[in-house]
């Protein structure tokens, strides 16, 4: 991967966008101070996720975005791309398919930064991650800014770890132990808080469990509650039943009462509704009189009022006709002094115009004689600039005859360092090939031991493959007979559980040590029920001692061991063929027992079925002959099972005891089996062991021979490089020597032809200046005349200006008087019309009413005073009659609402009495009890005693507290998610351990990485530290045991001293060191480019030579921009990119190929 571009736009001072094009091995960036190189490296660290400002030599990270200048506006965003190739490219992961690799960053005003990778946006991490281990990361190595030498010399050894582990490439192995580190702490965290809440949950079962049992007691006391709740609720229904019928008698009675009385009042409303209807006809009699009395007593005044106006208005109208004839002689006073100075007004007019013309013959001359002076001094302003711009040619052709000649004189001062540069490389260079025979005998030695471990590994894993599965199934089989012998021990416990209750029982009734008879006995289970049947009188009897003593608290029910029964006289014969004796099925420990049950069933015989008990009972009639299934055929009859006797019982037991020693055989059976199991299964297991542990041993023995396989192919191809390099070394600076000699030549000869050209130019400059200077002359003459002509031409102007304005002025005057003049004589006609008017207004005047009128009039308005009077006597009249009937209907009123209230309170005291009976009707409804059966125990009931009753169970379910009616559901789920959180904390934990082994595989495998990455820089900063000093050793040590945790110190003596700290050397021997350790790291992993910020300013001639030569030797396969001063280090260049600040605070760019200019530059001379 290899940086083609850099584009810049709107960063620091590279306002405009910029391109700065990477296209050769070793490019120096030029240029004088202050001008913004340095923003150059600024820029590669900012795109490639620099986050501190101080980094970008700044307060805020805003303040790389261009912020202005005297002439420009600041920038709205900061943005740059590096352009990468990435052809044959394989370490950018999933952007290796691209052949053109582009990483940009841009950032606004309002703080947004983004990240872009071939025009998809992606995150700041994606960028690190892109150049994690290459050189480029956060603790780069290829970014040398000013300064940096000395703090690479002087940092503190931990920081010159992180650049160990960069060139070591395994930061991201830091990063995955980071990431995996947080997994773990939060895999902690969360273990510890399922951990406590299982604790919590556990200490909950307790209270789960005291809360189930309140809620238990709750229930019970509820209930009695209950059931109190409903008597008491039927003994208020029964009364509340019986205030109810009360109040319905109450009401009816009240209702018949207020019938009568509302009969009585409705006569009253009658008598009452008359009066008051005479009462509002003598109202409307008056009203009507008194209407006309007003509608007389309105025309009098109307009429008087008429008269006073007309006196009035006459007034007005004498004294409105002398102030318009004093306001019609004012105007045309004004008229006639308007006009007068309207006629002045036009007489002035008529001479500005006569003026006018006169300035106009003016001006058109002095135009005609300011063109004349102007062409005139346009003609010499020509000739001058002529001149002057042949004198420019002129100048700028020396200027590139003496640029040309200086780049020649530089051209061979570098063409002569190379030269001797060349011939010293030269003859300092040892091209003896190197012995490859050693190396090839160790790498044939090695792969053919590495092919035997190969074929011994083989052949171990098919043993460990063998082993395993020989393992597995014999842990299969441990594990089914593990499982038989679970399925055989819950059998037996189970049987021994059921025959321990009747042991149990026995145990209490007797003593120990004199266990019942069916405990003694072993019968096969087919067996059981045939004796049980015939042996069911004594299966529960004791044995007696052979002095006839039975146990303390044993009743007849025992039996002798040696009282053996004496036979009757008819003893039966033996049994025919088929049958056999019952006691022969019956096994015993004790003989004496063995010898009683011979004796006793003697005469008892055993058939598989009923007929075959027929059969041999014809034989012996005295015979008792008992089936399989325990039915008995005797001389009495037939005798079948039944399930529910005692026979069936005892039979139970035996078959049980029966069952159980079968069991119990079955077990020592499995228990021999698993110990065998557990002996094979463990046998196993070790040999699969021994043989995984050889394995191991052959893989770590194989894996060594490969690194060191690995080792020596590297060691050969190196050496191999090393020939190839050397021939293709010397080939290639012979070649470069004749060409420099073939340049130096050429160069020579140029120079000579550039002086002899720059003393031609300035014969020609010198015949041109005098010529100029006289043209320059002539055209000061005529300037002067041409501006004395302008002059004139202005003053005329001016006056020509001011004529205009005044006759202007004197027009809008005129105009102004002709205007008031119009005015007036409307004003004076206005007035003569309003004359005309009052004329007319005074003549048409009436002076009033006659006074026959008003006298009339008056007459009308006695007669309806007289009228409204009388009405008023009859209206009093009529309103007292009808005050006494509204009295008297007001009384009966009285009364009826009394009666209504003493309705409304029957009628209200019936309804709460069905409200009251309702509530207890659907109090008892709700709770869905039987009426009629409770409603007899009502007579029977104390209301006070139920209430306290009642009282007393509110009081006890309330001194419970709170209950928690889900506590058994509660408790169930909790057990549950008990073990649920279990089953978490197991997975977790199982995580936990999973986390830390692949913690311990990243330290292991960094710790290799880092072990051989140390022994590879110090090989190679040794190197180029003799290589750069002559001589000298270096190395970079260890502070500790510990490689993952240890710091680095640089500790360097250049040839011929022996200091004891790195502190002691001069600036320029401390510059080469730091320099022979970065290129030490370069050695080791190569970064796609390297920049290098005026490194090489400690330096003197003699190690910039070598610093430049160590740099285009490495060019070979990094690339290098190198910002420098040093003209030593410029020669040694491929390609000079110059910047330039000709604009203040603004950066521009110009490439220089400097051979490539003279050859273009040759054919133009």
């Amino acid at each position: 991967m290899r940086l083609s571009r850099i584009r810049l736009a709107g960063f620091k001072t590279f306002v405009e966008p910029t391109v700065i094009a990477v296209d050769a091995p070793f490019v120096a960036i030029v240029g004088p101070n202050g001008c913004g190189k340095s923003n150059v490296i600024d820029a590669v660290r900012w795109v490639l996720g620099e986050t501190r400002a101080s980094s970008m030599r700044a307060q805020t990270m805003s303040d790389v975005i261009f912020n202005g200048s005297a002439e420009r506006k600041p920038a709205a965003r900061a943005s740059v791309e590096l352009i990468f190739d990435n052809l044959n490219e394989a370490r950018v992961g999933a952007w290796a398919r691209f052949e053109t690799l582009s990483v940009k960053r841009i950032l606004t005003r309002d703080g947004e930064s983004s990240y872009w990778l071939n025009g998809q946006r992606v995150r700041r991490r994606d960028v690190l991650d892109l150049f994690l281990g290459t050189g480029l990361g956060p603790r780069a190595y290829a970014i040398i800014e000013q300064g940096m030498v000395n703090r690479l010399i002087e940092a503190k050894p931990e920081e010159l770890r992180h650049l160990l582990e960069e060139a070591a490439g395994v930061t991201r192995y830091r990063e995955r132990r980071k990431e995996t580190e947080a997994k773990l702490q939060e895999a902690e965290a969360h273990l510890a808080r399922l951990r406590d809440q299982l604790a919590t949950l556990r200490s909950n079962e307790a209270r789960l469990q005291a809360e189930a049992e309140t809620a238990k007691t709750w229930r019970k006391w509820t209930a009695q509650k209950t059931r109190t709740e409903r008597l008491l609720w039927a003994l208020r229904r029964v009364r509340a039943e019986q205030v109810l019928a009360a109040a319905r008698h109450a009401e009816t009675e009240a209702a018949a009462q207020l019938a009568k009385w509302r009969e009585q009042l409705a006569a009253l409303s009658q008598e009452r509704a008359a009066a008051q209807t005479a009462f509002q006809e003598a109202t409307q009699t008056l009203e009507a009189a008194q209407q006309n009395y007003y509608q007389i007593q309105a025309q009098v005044v109307e009429l008087r009022h008429q008269a006073q106006n007309a006196a009035i208005r006459q007034t007005a109208l004498a004294q409105e006709r002398e102030t318009i004839l004093a306001e019609r002689a004012r105007w045309a006073a004004e008229q006639t002094r308007v006009t007068e100075a309207l006629h002045a007004a036009q007489e002035e007019v008529a001479v500005c115009e006569a003026r006018w013309e006169e300035l106009l013959e003016a001006w058109d001359a002095a135009q005609e004689a300011l063109q004349a002076a102007e062409c005139v001094a346009q003609q010499k302003h020509a000739v001058e600039k002529r001149l002057q711009h042949e004198r420019d040619q002129l100048d700028r052709r020396l200027a590139q005859v003496r640029l040309h000649r200086q780049t020649a004189e530089r051209q061979q001062q570098k063409i002569f360092t190379q030269r001797a540069h060349l011939r010293q490389e030269l003859e300092s260079h040892d091209d003896a090939p190197a012995d490859l025979a050693p190396l090839l005998a160790e790498q044939t030695a090695v792969q053919e031991q590495r092919a035997r471990l190969e074929r011994a590994l083989a052949q171990s894993d098919v043993e460990c493959t063998a082993l395993d599965t020989e393992t597995r199934q014999a842990d299969e089989a441990l594990r089914s007979w593990r499982e038989q012998r679970a399925e055989v021990a819950g059998r037996v416990r189970s049987l021994e559980k059921a025959l321990s209750r009747h042991r149990n029982a026995a145990a209490k009734a007797h003593a120990a040590e004199n266990p019942e008879l069916w405990q003694q006995i072993d019968v096969a289970p087919e067996y059981a029920n045939a004796v049980a049947a015939a042996l069911t009188p004594w299966m529960q009897s004791i044995a007696a001692t052979p002095d006839g003593v039975l146990p303390k608290g044993v009743g007849s029910c025992a039996v002798r061991r040696d009282a053996v029964p004496e036979r009757t006289p008819n003893d039966p014969p033996k049994p025919p063929e088929g049958v056999v004796a019952l006691h022969s099925v019956i096994t015993t420990s004790d003989p004496a027992l063995a010898s009683w049950l011979r004796a006793k069933l003697d005469n008892v015989w055993l058939t598989e079925t009923l007929t075959a008990a027929i059969d041999a009972w014809v034989v012996a009639h005295h015979a008792i002959v008992v089936t399989r299934d325990g039915g008995q055929l005797t001389p009495w009859g037939w005798i079948p099972r039944n399930e529910s006797d005692s026979a069936a019982q005892e039979a139970t037991l035996l078959e049980q005891r029966a069952e159980l020693a079968e069991w119990q055989q079955r077990l020592v059976a499995i228990e021999k089996e698993i110990e065998s199991a557990e002996q094979h299964a463990a046998l196993c297991a070790e040999r699969y062991q021994i043989a995984r542990e050889k394995g191991e041993a052959l893989r770590a023995e194989q894996r060594q021979i490969t690194q060191h396989e690995q080792k020596l192919a590297l060691q050969l191809a190196q050496r191999k490089e090393q020939l190839a390099w050397a021939k293709r070394w010397r080939a290639e600076r012979l070649a470069r020597l004749a060409e420099l000699d073939a340049e130096w030549a050429r160069l020579h000869d140029e120079i000579a032809e550039r002086n002899d050209e720059e003393e031609a130019l300035l014969e020609q400059l010198a015949l041109l200046d005098e010529a100029l200077e006289r043209a320059r002359t002539e055209a000061r003459v005529a300037q002067s005349a041409w501006q004395e002509a302008q002059q004139n031409a202005r003053t005329l102007e001016h006056e020509k200006q001011a004529l205009a304005a005044q006759q202007q002025q004197m027009t809008r005057h005129c105009t102004l008087l002709a205007e008031s003049l119009t005015r007036t004589e409307t004003e004076r006609q206005r007035l003569e019309s309003r004359l005309a008017e009052l004329d007319r207004e005074a003549a048409a005047l009436d002076t009033g009413p006659a006074p026959e009128t008003v006298r009339t009039l008056e007459a009308q308005l006695d007669q309806a005073e007289q009228a409204v009077r009388g009405a008023r006597e009859a209206v009093k009249a009529a309103e007292a009659h009808f005050r006494a009937a509204e009295q008297q209907a007001q009384a009966h009123e009285q009364a009826r609402n009394a009666l209504e209230t003493a309705w409304q309170q029957a009628h209200d005291a019936r309804v709460a009495a069905e409200m009251e009976v309702a509530r207890w009707q659907e109090a008892l409804a709700a709770a869905e009890v039987d009426w009629d059966a409770l409603r007899v125990q009502v007579p029977h009931l104390d209301e006070q005693q139920l209430a306290n009753e009642l009282e007393r169970l509110t009081q006890a379910i309330d001194a419970l507290g709170p209950v928690n009616h889900a506590a058994f559901a509660a408790l169930e789920a909790l057990t549950q998610e008990i073990d649920a959180l279990q089953r978490q904390v197991d997975d977790i934990a199982a995580a936990e351990q999973t986390l830390r082994e692949a913690i311990r595989t990243i330290d292991k495998e960094t710790r290799e990485a880092l072990q051989q990455t140390h022994r590879a820089v110090n090989r190679a900063f040794s190197e180029r530290f003799s290589q750069l000093f002559g001589g000298g050793q270096a190395q970079l040590a260890l502070t500790g045991d510990e490689i993952l945790d240890a710091g680095a110190q640089i500790i360097a003596q250049p040839p011929g001293k022996k200091n004891g700290t790195i502190q002691l050397l001069s600036g320029g021997e401390k510059a080469l060191t730091a320099i022979a350790l970065v290129f030490a790291f370069f050695d080791l992993n190569p970064a796609p480019f390297c920049i290098l910020d005026e490194v090489d300013a400690p330096l003197d001639d003699a190690n910039t030579q070598r610093y430049a030569a160590l740099i285009r030797t490495m060019a070979e396969r990094t690339q290098f921009l190198v910002i420098t001063h040093n003209k030593l280090t410029m020669a040694a260049a491929d390609r000079l990119v110059g910047v330039t600040m000709r604009e203040q605070g603004v950066s521009r760019t110009v490439d220089v190929d400097v051979e490539r200019a003279v050859q273009l530059a040759q054919p133009a001379v």
